[in-house]
């Protein structure tokens, strides 16, 4: 009998370890300190200040800020925003991905469009710069309708490098732009009143996108406070598993949990890739020490073709280094030799190509 039939016959419930998409709702776990920092940094902190927001790649950057925002949708606490004014806002969390954004006028006009897609209101674009047009729909929320706004900006620094990529001075401005504009300078705004702040999803710090010559630290000033978003500690890992598998049939020893910590270190990506393989497997029946092989080399296969798809040497100095740690615990039980090239070619990059 197939796993799938006998997880049938036994009634085990669906794998619950997502790890090609973002997590939603429930299933959202271990950021919830994260949250409470996010909140106070954008809307009730003396700044009412931006945060950039950094991390390996599918550490969870992406989920996170969905999260936020589906918590807040419906969100009707109004607050009083720090600066002295007397009136009450509602604070609203705007996701936008800008990865594919191509200009500053892509990107102001998608700011825009965000705000008109999220409120559901007409106001029409009556200027020629995309930036007024966005600024005009920011007034209208903010002194019409009291909304304070939080911008979600997922993927920022893959923009900062299109733009960069055509002409760097270009995206070093908009930088500069982007910070008047959150400052709420009396230059770029009405009444020189702070309306909106962000929160910055990147790969790269600010500090990569200087030492990497991507940005020049002169017209580049962004204020932000830097956080970086990081791998589980073994306790998180247990307390994943435990939450996942809650009235759940299938469960998880402690030795496949260390086994699972282990052979990821905490990278979340990865721990829900390992997670759901183990999964799989006690659905179909016990886990052998014949099994732990065959999972050691799925896991590994998965690992392998993860890696190669992440592009190499285009990934973060930390990226790299720590993939290649990984890699180290499960090298010898893959043997996937065009790997161990690929991690020498990275080894290579980082001793030529990185400054500093």
């Amino acid at each position: 009998m197939d796993s799938e039939r006998l997880r049938e016959k036994k009634n085990v419930p669906a794998n619950p370890f997502i790890y090609n998409a973002p997590v939603r709702g429930a299933d959202f776990y271990n950021r919830e300190a994260m949250i409470n920092k996010l909140w106070k940094e954008t809307v009730t902190g003396k700044t009412l200040g931006n945060v950039w927001i950094t991390g390996e790649r599918q550490v969870g950057k992406t989920s996170l800020l969905r999260y936020i925002q589906s918590t807040y949708e419906d969100n009707n606490e109004k607050v009083r925003l720090y600066g002295g004014r007397d009136d009450y806002f509602s604070v609203a969390f705007v996701y936008l991905n800008v990865q594919d954004n191509k200009s500053r006028e892509d990107f102001f006009n998608n700011l825009q469009q965000s705000l008109k897609s999220f409120f559901d209101f007409k106001l029409e674009s009556r200027e020629k710069d995309a930036k007024k047009n966005f600024l005009n729909s920011l007034d209208y929320l903010h002194f019409k309708k009291k909304y304070y706004i939080v911008f979600l900006l997922d993927e920022f620094d893959a923009f900062i490098e299109t733009l960069a990529a055509g002409d760097r001075e270009s995206a070093s401005s908009l930088l500069a732009e982007l910070n008047t504009l959150t400052e709420g300078s009396a230059s770029a705004s009405k009444d020189g009143v702070k309306r909106f702040s962000c929160i910055f999803a990147a790969n790269h710090t600010p500090h990569d996108l200087l030492k990497e010559d991507i940005i020049r630290r002169i017209g580049s000033g962004l204020i932000t406070q830097s956080i970086k978003l990081d791998w589980f500690s073994h306790s998180q890992v247990e307390e994943l598993a435990q939450n996942y598998l809650k009235d759940n049939p299938v469960q998880l020893t402690d030795e496949e949990i260390e086994f699972c910590f282990k052979m990821t270190q905490g990278y979340p990506y990865f721990v829900q890739v390992l997670f759901s393989i183990i999964y799989e497997h006690k659905a179909g029946g016990a886990v052998s020490k014949v099994h732990f092989k065959k999972i050691k080399k799925e896991y590994g296969e998965i690992f392998a073709e993860t890696v190669k798809s992440w592009g190499g040497t285009y990934m973060p100095k930390p990226t790299l280094e720590k993939l290649k740690g990984l890699f180290g615990k499960i090298g010898k039980t893959l043997g996937d030799k065009a790997l161990t090239l690929l991690f020498k070619g990275i080894e290579e990059y980082l001793k030529t190509q990185i400054k500093g």
